[in-house]
């Protein structure tokens, strides 16, 4: 799939995993779609699960969006203590979109308290309050350290950016293994 075709997949509102190889173009996909969504007036959380990927967005850890800094566990004291930093409060709210880059480097634990405080901010039970959320990374480049119960994510639909050079049969069984959801792949 190249850059254009993902890019309309994002516009389209549904909840993505946005991935492909170093150099693929990710990261000008996600510039691009933040860049749509904000001319649209749509408020959105750019995030990322290290700083210096945070940098290369214009946006902030996941960490300090949620408000959860370094916890590895959450309690209702917390919880209860991060909503009420106003900030934190209004930006989960009032987003419509979250875009969390780096996906790769976020443990499963965080991804559960992140996504725990962003539904009790929101008032919903829905995956992550029911915003558009897009994963962005490649867990092929990276270490894994994220192991989500895929199963609650019927609406995640994965993106794979193709770069020119790739082996198109590397990539279909790269897409094949340990994904356990609906996919969208067009080749």
């Amino acid at each position: 799939m190249d850059q254009s075709e993902a890019l309309q997949i994002l516009k389209s509102g549904r909840s993505v995993f946005l991935t492909g190889q170093a150099g693929s173009g990710k990261t000008y996909v996600l510039k691009e779609y933040i860049k749509f969504l904000r001319d649209k007036g749509k408020l959105v959380g750019v995030t990322a699960s290290t700083g210096v990927a945070a940098t290369h967005l214009d946006g902030m850890t996941i960490h300090a969006w949620t408000g959860m800094g370094i916890l590895d566990n959450l309690t209702k004291k917390d919880l209860k203590k991060i909503i009420k930093k106003k900030g934190v409060s209004l930006r989960i709210r009032n987003a419509q979109t979250l875009i969390i880059d780096e996906i790769s480097m976020f443990s499963a634990g965080q991804l559960d308290i992140a996504e725990e405080i962003i539904r009790y901010a929101r008032g919903t039970w829905e995956p992550f309050g029911g915003m558009q959320v897009v994963f962005c990374g490649d867990f092929f480049q990276l270490p894994l350290l994220i192991d989500v119960e895929w199963n609650q994510w019927e609406s995640l639909h994965i993106i794979r950016v193709l770069g020119k050079s790739l082996n198109q049969k590397f990539v279909i069984l790269q897409n094949s293994i340990a994904i356990r959801i609906k996919t969208i792949l067009m080749f």
